[in-house]
């Protein structure tokens, strides 16, 4: 298991709301990272993404991001993706597969 960083901009005048990632082969789920009242911190995956319009999203550390199943030997430079979004269409993106250290 591993996990996965982008920047994405909604530079629409609509929000935009992300319901799923797609990875195919590999197994992908959005997460986000909370802390809770007693300062606990706890990886949830939450209903969806809502990017508000002309506004920009960072999947960081300790916050969303992308988690990946299955990278072991994939040998690809690059993983192709695609957000599902409430609407019936897709965002199609590459991510760059680094090895981990």
């Amino acid at each position: 298991m591993t996990s996965g960083y982008l920047s994405i901009v909604n530079k629409s005048d609509e929000n935009i709301e992300i319901l799923s990632i797609d990875c195919s082969p590999i197994r992908a789920e959005i997460h986000e990272t909370t802390i809770n009242a007693e300062g606990l911190m706890k990886m949830t995956k939450p209903d969806s993404v809502i990017l508000e319009s002309q506004s920009s999203t960072i999947f960081v550390p300790g916050g969303k991001h992308i988690m990946f199943w299955g990278l072991n030997g994939f040998d690809s430079k690059y993983l192709p993706c695609s957000f599902s979004l409430i609407d019936g269409d897709s965002i199609n993106f590459n991510f760059l597969v680094q090895t981990r250290g």
